[in-house]
């Protein structure tokens, strides 16, 4: 990607309002440096090297090689570093009289996360990646023998096993759909998605962005389509959060899984599960808690026994 390109996305998020508290990775980084050259054009940023060694000086960035990873994880800035750390230090010294603390702490940036994505604050569960969000409903969405799911032949590897053993465990059937080439028209893909449904489909599985060719999928139009005809529809935003504006109410669909360690540039090993109310409980929890979750129905998702909750308490910055 140019750097326009780049900066004419992040700028665009910038635009829409959402350098607040929840500041993680190139947001935190280009929020400062926007503001103290806010008079300059977008022309004037892609071009200029001074702008982009101020953005290289927010991250510890390593001195014996050029990483250019963004598809598996992205640089964690100096700012979510450092309070990444300190948590982890004070978490570690009195573990078990701090990590409930820690985990209070998470209200403070889960009204914002949720604006951020576009749902409501319960609707959604702190996961460790988006691979533990997709496994907890391709895992725990209520199928029985025959019935179909639906996938894209752009599907991350991992999912595609998943869904695979499913099919082993529980004799479900797996149709794949395929995405049409970079040359045609992406909607064709939802014509597609119609003609493979039939009275027997219950799930259909689709990413945002392809983990294949980097493609933006036309999620919306695809889960409208699915969902028109009683199709449920889990969303993999893993490639997309933090690059591109993602809407769960505007997308529309039953789930969706998106970690934050990529482009958004939160902590390592920290994502979010969204999922409309109507499947809550009704989809089996991985690691089902021992508590009432009645008040908070989320929590039903949330719990996997201890996790690097420094990480989690770190996402906000």
């Amino acid at each position: 990607m140019e750097r326009r390109e780049f900066f004419r996305r992040t700028g665009g998020v910038a635009a829409l309002g959402l350098w607040g508290s929840l500041l993680p990775g190139s947001a935190a980084a280009l929020g400062d440096v926007l503001q103290a050259e806010s008079q300059s054009g977008v022309a004037e940023f892609a071009s200029d090297d001074a702008f982009w060694r101020k953005v290289r000086g927010y991250y510890a960035v390593p001195t014996d090689f050029l990483d250019l990873d963004h598809a598996n994880t992205s640089p964690t800035s100096s700012t979510v570093l450092e309070a990444f750390i300190r948590r982890s230090k004070d978490l570690s010294g009195a573990p078990a009289e701090r990590y409930g603390k820690q985990l209070m702490g998470t209200a403070s940036f889960r009204a914002e996360l949720a604006k951020l994505l576009g749902t409501n604050e319960n609707h959604y569960a702190l996961m460790q990646n988006a691979t533990v969000g997709l496994n907890t409903v391709l895992h725990g969405f209520p199928l029985k023998a025959g019935d179909e799911i639906l996938v894209t032949n752009h599907e991350y590897p991992d999912m595609v096993e998943v869904v695979l053993q499913r099919a082993k465990r529980d004799g479900v059937v797996v149709k794949t759909v395929e995405v049409p080439g970079v040359e045609d028209d992406k909607l064709v893909l939802v014509e597609r998605v119609r003609k493979a449904i039939t009275a027997k489909t219950k799930l259909l599985l689709i990413s945002h962005v392809s983990a294949w060719s980097g493609e933006v999928l036309p999620v919306a139009e695809v889960t409208k389509a699915a969902r028109e005809r009683g199709v449920a529809v889990l969303v993999d935003a893993a490639q997309s959060v933090g690059m591109l504006h993602v809407n769960f109410e505007a997308i529309g669909c039953d789930f969706l899984a998106t970690s934050l360690h990529k482009w958004l540039g939160g902590p390592i090993a920290t994502g979010v599960l969204i999922m409309k109310p109507e499947h809550v409980g009704k989809v089996w929890p991985l690691h089902p808690p021992s508590w009432d979750t009645s008040q908070y129905p989320m929590d039903l998702y949330e719990w996997s026994g201890s996790i690097n909750m420094a990480a989690n308490a770190s996402i906000g910055e």
